[in-house]
């Protein structure tokens, strides 16, 4: 299947697929791996799995590359002997929600809980920068002496601006950092948006 160069307006002239290259036979895998694997593999193209595929810029499977994926893991690939699958937890049951084999619905990504972080730190940073501000803004009412005073308004505002500088600094880091993770991140198996699937499981 060509998918190169294909003619229309919108039509992206590089086409790039995602796959999962996963063994056919997975019998010889500890059983908790071989669920968490396969629990992570359905989720994948779940339609809560695809939900996620536009932040990374790729568009969900269509259904009958879905059905076949599905039927793979099912009824083509080999599992441990014993194997519990692991279930996703649809509703918040503090009961069966809290079972060794539930993913919870309340579960969170490292990512998520890294955003929450820096954004803590950026506000504990900017009212930082403020209470400089409002330092600077006072020192010089309070002295007499006009040159002792430019001295002093110099360095409030040469402290406010360095302030105001690492607040960015840190800023565009974490942007670059979370730039640099999503464009690396490729949880699913995908394909991007005018193309089609090539290969399964």
């Amino acid at each position: 299947v060509n998918l190169y160069d294909k003619p229309g307006a919108t039509t992206w002239p590089i086409t790039v697929f995602s796959y999962f290259y996963v063994r056919e036979d997975l019998s010889g895998m500890h059983p908790h791996t071989a669920a968490l694997l396969k629990a992570f593999l359905t989720f994948s193209w779940s339609g809560e799995g695809s939900s996620l595929l536009g932040d990374f810029g790729f568009t969900p499977l269509p259904a009958s590359m879905v059905s076949f994926n599905q039927d793979t893991v099912n009824n083509v690939m080999t599992w441990p002997a014993g194997m519990q699958d692991f279930t996703f937890e649809t509703s918040t049951d503090s009961g069966p929600g809290a079972g060794d084999m539930i993913i919870s619905l309340k579960r969170r990504s490292y990512a998520e809980v890294e955003r929450e972080l820096m954004a803590t730190q950026i506000a504990s940073l900017e009212a930082e920068v403020q209470t400089l501000r409002s330092t600077a803004g006072e020192v010089a009412p309070h002295t007499h002496d006009h040159e002792h005073e430019d001295d002093h308004s110099d360095t409030g505002v040469a402290i406010a601006a360095l302030a105001v500088s690492i607040v960015a600094l840190f800023s565009s880091s974490c942007a670059l950092f979370y730039a640099m993770r999503a464009s690396k991140t490729v949880c699913f198996q995908n394909f991007k948006e005018n193309g089609s699937p090539t290969a399964a499981v």
